[in-house]
């Protein structure tokens, strides 16, 4: 709440990185809803942060609103670790595909894989 409040002041932030903070799917969500107001932002980060499949609908809402290039979802904390199903990683690829963002990394230790999906016009 307090972050939807303050983002109306961020129009001229381009980078963000929230990376090991415990703000989970509900975080998220209410972060999408101040998106709009980020006009400049190009770069989130969100490694481990309790985010999952809860989350899809709001980072779509986030790739919608803003001009971001660059979205990256690392999982390497076992602490806060995003937990992203194939499906829902399936479905932010997409979402990533039809949108703007040029680059979306999904890193997940656990399963020794990495994967970077660049995309768009360089």
């Amino acid at each position: 709440e307090a972050f939807s409040k303050a983002a109306s002041h961020l129009s001229s932030l381009c980078m963000l990185d929230l990376h090991s903070n415990d703000i989970g799917d509900a975080g998220i969500e209410a972060f999408s809803k101040a998106a709009d107001h980020m006009s400049s932002l190009l770069m989130l980060t969100l490694n481990n942060t309790n985010i999952g499949d809860g989350s899809i609908e709001s980072l779509i809402t986030v790739m919608t609103s803003c001009p971001l290039r660059l979205l990256v979802l690392d999982n390497r904390d076992a602490k806060w670790a995003n937990h992203f199903s194939a499906d829902g990683k399936d479905t932010l690829r997409a979402a990533a595909m039809s949108l703007q963002l040029q680059v979306l990394l999904i890193f997940e230790s656990d399963k020794g894989d990495a994967f970077n999906l660049p995309f768009g016009q360089s």
